[in-house]
């Protein structure tokens, strides 16, 4: 965390703060929906931008629960950030970790970063045009990115580290 602030994370009155608003209204509203029980026990993920206005990094907001609340008694999340080293679409098991995808919602995201269209992705997994829709929005609630040409500028954003790095 520490080489990520103050251009990434700040620290705030009442919380963390994120530098990127967008993302920060994203981490608000996580929050709120942790503390008035709509999302319990939900972990919730979002992109965070750059200075240069790319995807730099992912947050993570992970709920404390059950047990865990013995150590963090007064706390209701944890918030996990992972800067993105650089280009490149990870793997489908990378994807589902990042962003908290289903399998299948994983393989959709992949084949989109891969060139594929909605429709030659349904037929490629045997899926209708609509449930490939359907995860679509699910990627797109869980990605926090709106469109589909945003969601693949993102996933090419994303890549693994180097061994040894």
């Amino acid at each position: 965390m520490d080489k990520l602030i103050p251009a990434t994370v700040q620290d705030g009155s009442a919380r963390a703060q994120i530098t990127d608003k967008k993302a920060d209204v994203l981490l608000e509203n996580a929050l709120s929906a942790l503390a008035n029980g709509t999302r319990r026990g939900i972990v919730q993920s979002f992109p965070i931008k750059g200075a240069d206005g790319k995807p730099s990094s992912v947050a993570h907001l992970l709920p404390v629960r059950g047990s865990a609340h013995d150590l963090f008694s007064r706390m209701n999340s944890i918030l996990v950030v992972m800067p993105l080293p650089g280009p490149g679409a990870p793997p489908v098991k990378v994807l589902q970790a990042l962003f908290d995808l289903t399998p299948s919602e994983a393989r959709i995201a992949s084949a989109l970063a891969d060139g594929r269209t909605i429709d030659a992705i349904g037929m490629d997994f045997g899926i209708a045009r609509e449930t490939v829709r359907s995860h679509l929005r699910s990627i797109f609630a869980k990605s926090g990115v709106s469109k589909q040409s945003s969601l693949v500028r993102l996933l090419l954003g994303v890549t693994l580290p180097r061994p040894g790095s």
